[in-house]
């Protein structure tokens, strides 16, 4: 049950930060930009350092909710600038 409340919410934040597609692939953490300022370059990831984002957690549900964190950061810095 906690899973999937914090899918929904996972769902909810990535829309707010306008994210399209939130994608685990091992320990990388992909969210793709629903409308990237630069289309030219194709698909467009968020990014830290520029890179991508790296889950720590190795539990389902911690890494559930680090991805709830790294939206909330970057929704939280979208409105400061």
């Amino acid at each position: 049950a906690e899973a999937l409340m914090l899918e929904n919410e996972i769902r909810c934040l990535a829309e707010e930060a306008g994210v399209d597609r939130v994608e685990t692939r091992e320990n990388v953490l992909e969210c793709r930009l629903a409308n990237p300022k630069r289309k030219k370059e194709g698909t467009v990831f968020l990014r830290l350092a520029g890179k991508l984002p790296l889950l720590i957690e190795k539990d389902s549900l911690l890494k559930l909710k680090e991805i709830v964190q790294f939206l909330k950061l970057r929704i939280h810095a979208k409105e400061v600038s």
